[in-house]
């Protein structure tokens, strides 16, 4: 038996011809940087899996034009600095942590 993994090869991996089997079980979390990790047809977004999880939160302040904050912190979010978690609900809303 050999064995390939990774849900980043997934795609390359079934093109190995002495594979045996694929464990690219992480998908299953795709998170923004699993998606960023691109794939063999789409280099910039891998998009054949979509988020496991999503996160309802809601406006706790608006005292900004710019920013308003809400009751989804680090607690609830993971920290990445390079990738931030997407706003689905409105287009062109970004997420950034403690600005």
């Amino acid at each position: 038996m050999f064995s390939g993994a990774g849900t980043g090869t997934y795609d390359i991996d079934v093109h190995v011809p002495y594979l045996t089997e694929i464990q690219s079980g992480s998908y299953v979390v795709m998170d923004v940087e699993y998606q960023s990790i691109g794939s063999m047809e789409n280099r910039k977004n891998c998009n054949y899996f979509l988020p496991a999880m999503r996160l309802l939160t809601s406006e706790v302040s608006n005292r900004q034009s710019s920013h308003v904050t809400v009751d989804a912190g680090t607690n609830a979010i993971y920290q990445d600095l390079k990738h931030f978690p997407q706003v689905l609900s409105h287009q062109g809303l970004s997420y950034e942590w403690g600005v």
